[in-house]
C-alpha cells in the first residue's frame, strides 16, 4: 500500500506531485493529523485539485466552509482556512476511486440520504 505524505500546509498545494491519488485535508495539531475531508484526484492532479480547494474553487467548497463554521461556531473559519494542512497517496485513477471509498469508510463519514458527503457535498459515484 502507498504511504501517505508528511502533512504540508494547504497553502503549500504546490509541494504536490502532478499525478493521480487521493488526499485528505485537516488541521495538525501537536503532530496528529486530524482529517475532516477525504478526496481523489482520478481525472485530474493531486496539485490541481489541492490548489482548488486552497482557492476555494470547485464543488462543495461553499458547502465546506458552512460545515466548519457549524462545527466550530466560535472561530473564524476563514482565519482557520490557513490552518488547514493535507496529505495524499499516489496511485492510478482506478485505485484512487477505490480508495477514497475506503478513507470514508475509515473517517466514518457516509452518504446522508441525498446522497451526498456531508463534507464536501459532492454528488461521488452518481451519474447524470
Amino acid at each position: 500500500m502507498p504511504r501517505w505524505s508528511e502533512p504540508i500546509k494547504l497553502r503549500d498545494y504546490n509541494q504536490a506531485p502532478d499525478i493521480f491519488g487521493v488526499y485528505k485535508i485537516g488541521f495538525n495539531r501537536g503532530g496528529d493529523f486530524n482529517s475532516l475531508y477525504c478526496g481523489r484526484a482520478a481525472s485530474t492532479t493531486l496539485r490541481s485539485r489541492l490548489a482548488d480547494h486552497f482557492a476555494g474553487k470547485g464543488r462543495g467548497n461553499e458547502e465546506a466552509d458552512n460545515y466548519l463554521e457549524e462545527k466550530y461556531p466560535s472561530r473564524d473559519y476563514q482565519g482557520e482556512r490557513d490552518n488547514l494542512y493535507c496529505r495524499w497517496q499516489v496511485t492510478d485513477s482506478v485505485t484512487a476511486i477505490d480508495r477514497e471509498k475506503n478513507l470514508h469508510r475509515d473517517l466514518g463519514t457516509s452518504k446522508d440520504e441525498k446522497g451526498s458527503y456531508p463534507w464536501n457535498r459532492r454528488n461521488e459515484g452518481r451519474r447524470s
